[in-house]
């Protein structure tokens, strides 16, 4: 019997299509994998191509929300009454979104207590999954006084602020807003307290309202605002409104209107939040000190507030 005699030119051949097989099937699997990594990206791209449409249209329709708040008060000379601080009117439905706006006192909370008080205009739009809030002041002749204390709501620590006859503490609890108020403590005398340098800001012979708040540990105590102005022409001299406003555990609104005027050169200028009288500890949040305007003419938009809210939920 003759030996069996093995055809290795067809074994090659076979060998070589089950290679090419597989090599074929891993170019075909990668090639899916590819395209489905291709679409996946598409459509990640499209989802934000979307919402960045959204975004845009949600912040057109929250401008809108203004402009009908806008309208509507203009034509209703009772708005003050109409509508409740910080409530807001029923959603509207425009373009396949939706908006609705509210009115906010934010020197009082309260609308209708005073026809000349500014309030802020505050919209929110909707979009798809997308929402924008934006806002803008509305004030009597479009005007408005800007706070020129700086870290008004020591949110920054204690930058400019110093201590004078006292210890200066940034206290992180029971703040009037926000996360901080300053303490005062270890005081020395009435004089002492917390301070901050107002020698570029302040202008000669000028009236400036006063606002702060203010708080004791316990007990009671009487709160006081100066300037303590120092001039080539009359040295240095405490300049205060003569009142000052008893302040207990709560907190309390302290406000004054001072005229820090000077003759000669003004050297420097400081303003000082202390007492009456004893060495009480007490905390401040929230201090402001706006050139006094005079709040008149018919309301009107005060452009260069408006802005993005960062909250943008309803």
């Amino acid at each position: 019997m003759r030996p069996m005699k093995l055809n290795w030119t067809s074994v090659s051949h076979r060998r070589c299509g089950g290679s090419v097989y597989v090599a074929a099937l891993g170019a075909a699997m990668l090639m899916t994998v590819i395209g489905l990594a291709a679409m996946a990206v598409a459509r990640a791209e499209v989802r934000t191509l979307q919402m960045q449409q959204d975004m845009l249209a949600a912040r057109r329709l929250a401008e809108s929300g203004i402009d009908v708040a806008l309208h509507i008060i203009d034509q209703d000379p009772n708005w003050r009454n109409t509508y409740t601080h910080d409530i807001f009117v029923a959603d509207e439905n425009f373009h396949g979104g939706t908006f609705k706006w509210k009115l906010a006192d934010e020197e009082d909370n309260d609308l209708a207590d005073d026809d000349t008080e500014p309030v802020r205009i505050i919209a929110w739009g909707s979009q798809g999954r997308a929402t924008q809030k934006v806002s803008v002041m509305y004030a009597p002749g479009g005007e408005l006084g800007v706070n020129i204390i700086d870290n008004p709501g020591f949110e920054n620590g204690t930058t400019s602020w110093v201590s004078i006859g006292a210890s200066l503490l940034l206290d992180l609890v029971g703040p009037l807003t926000g996360s901080s108020n300053a303490l005062i403590q270890l005081r020395i005398s009435s004089s002492s307290g917390l301070q901050q340098d107002m020698t570029s800001q302040i202008e000669n012979d000028t009236l400036y309202d006063v606002e702060l708040w203010a708080r004791t540990n316990s007990g009671t105590t009487d709160i006081q605002v100066s300037f303590i102005i120092d001039s080539t022409g009359e040295g240095t001299r405490t300049i205060n409104h003569g009142n000052a406003t008893t302040v207990d555990t709560n907190w309390t609104k302290v406000t004054a209107t001072i005229d820090p005027s000077w003759t000669g050169v003004l050297n420097s200028a400081k303003f000082r939040v202390h007492t009456v009288s004893g060495v009480k500890t007490f905390h401040v949040d929230d201090v402001e000190v706006v050139k006094t305007i005079t709040r008149q003419g018919p309301m009107m938009v005060v452009e260069e507030t408006w802005r993005r809210e960062v909250d943008a939920s309803p």
